[in-house]
């Protein structure tokens, strides 16, 4: 279609290429691979007739600027080749050493930069650019592939149009990465994960009003791993949906328990942590529904907390599903407010219940910078709107009293405690001091109600 080389001719000339470098060690050469950034897009809005045609375009595009290329630098071979979909590979020979193939990267980039007018379409594009050069030392072409492709998932895990030079370190992260999934794939199947809770406090009363769900996995070799360690692979490979779903029945299951041990002195609410994949999945609602139901546990005891960037990919379809779970009962916080561009625009058409302040700025207070000043403006904000607020990450009782002098109406963090597992939690709710809310109140800000010093 583009009247390029195939991957199969390619390969031929890679693999002569090999053998020239080790025959001759001046004999340097280099392997790009381009992967255009949003080509998908293109093709599911304009239909495959038209991105097979920008395809073309692209390839002639990239032939012009390497011509161009050849007569400033006088590379005696450089061969464009399309390896198939939205890839692009590029074979340079004769090269003094990796700088020739990153100018050559960032021609190409530029090249792609402009726009194309196809079938009346003006269509932009880029593309992230993964190099490996022979002096790595290769004797087969599938390692040459395997590494710049590897270079190209960096470049692109980065951001668009990037471009990311190989080395060997890069091989070892894709490896331990693509282990990480395998153990991962089978910690679902093994039930593998635990549910801790960490215990939010109502600075009106002094007391425990919901815990937050927080996800651990029992690695059999690596010991329990916070989600820093699986969460952002989970969403990657799609994963996050099911450990998701692990998470919510087992935190409904437990809330529905506390309500029947301690009835009216039990915590109000559990929240839970909703990611992107999760919200962009149109059956979310009624798994929730589902769940609830069996699990007995009331909705209004139920809140999800959702990150910004959770509603990025389809804002109409989050906000369908939250009015549908708002209608039910179950309420929703905006996670790690102030922290985003696009966070007040989403309070105002989403109708988040409660805001929590991230712990970048509690963290920030009495540091002599603008910390105070943000959550002062985050709680005014929220007052205004009738929203709730909650301050994460509360260290100090400089931060706590700070906060309860702003009007913040409840804490979570380590100085209360740290995330617990059920029996700890347990034990948290019954040791509660069962006192009026005034005294409560007052031990708390006081540092004398402290839940746990570990």
């Amino acid at each position: 279609m583009t009247g390029l080389p195939n991957r199969l001719l390619f390969v031929d000339l890679l693999d002569r290429a090999i053998k020239r470098s080790q025959r001759r060690q001046d004999c340097t050469f280099a392997l790009l691979i381009l992967g255009l950034d949003r080509f998908k897009a293109v093709n599911h809005s304009l239909g495959p007739v038209t991105a097979d045609r920008l395809l073309v375009a692209i390839a002639r595009r990239l032939q012009s600027s390497l011509r161009a290329t050849d007569a400033v630098t006088h590379q005696p071979a450089c061969t464009l080749a399309r390896l198939g979909g939205d890839e692009f590979t590029v074979l340079l020979e004769d090269i003094t050493d990796a700088s020739d193939a990153m100018r050559v990267a960032e021609r190409l980039q530029s090249a792609l930069r402009l726009a194309f007018d196809v079938e009346g379409h003006q269509v932009f594009m880029s593309a992230a650019v993964g190099i490996t050069v022979s002096t790595t030392g290769y004797a087969r072409t599938e390692d040459v592939l395997q590494d710049a492709a590897i270079a190209l998932h960096r470049a692109k895990a980065d951001g668009d149009a990037l471009c990311e030079l190989f080395d060997p370190a890069l091989r070892e992260r894709a490896v331990a990465r693509l282990t990480l999934e395998t153990d991962l794939r089978n910690a679902i199947d093994r039930r593998e994960f635990a549910v801790l809770y960490q215990p939010i406090i109502s600075l009106d009363t002094g007391r425990i009003s919901g815990f937050e769900a927080l996800a651990r996995w029992r690695h059999p070799t690596r010991g329990l791993l916070t989600p820093a360690e699986f969460i952002p692979l989970a969403e990657d490979t799609g994963m996050i949906r099911q450990i998701g779903r692990l998470v919510l029945i087992e935190s409904c299951r437990q809330m529905g328990a506390w309500v029947k041990r301690f009835g009216k002195d039990a915590p109000q609410a559990m929240c839970v942590n909703v990611s992107g994949r999760q919200l962009a999945d149109a059956g979310l609602a009624s798994e929730i529904e589902a769940i609830l139901e069996g699990t007995g546990l009331e909705a209004s005891r139920l809140k999800l907390e959702i990150t910004e960037s959770a509603f990025i990919s389809d804002v109409g379809a989050a906000e369908a599903t939250l009015k549908r779970l708002q209608s039910i009962g179950v309420e929703w916080s905006l996670d790690d407010f102030g922290t985003g561009y696009s966070s007040l625009s989403y309070l105002h058409r989403l109708q988040a219940d409660t805001v929590k302040v991230d712990r970048s700025f509690v963290s920030r207070i009495g540091a002599g910078d603008n910390g105070l000043e943000m959550v002062r403006a985050i709680v005014a904000l929220a007052r205004n709107l009738g929203i709730d607020v909650v301050a994460e990450g509360v260290e100090t009782v400089h931060q706590l009293s700070q906060l309860q002098a702003l009007g913040c109406e409840s804490v979570q963090g380590f100085y209360f405690s740290k995330p617990v597992d059920v029996a700890a939690a347990d034990s948290l709710i019954a040791s509660q001091p069962w006192r009026d809310d005034d005294e409560c109140r007052q031990a708390v800000l006081s540092g004398h109600g402290r839940l746990n010093h570990n």
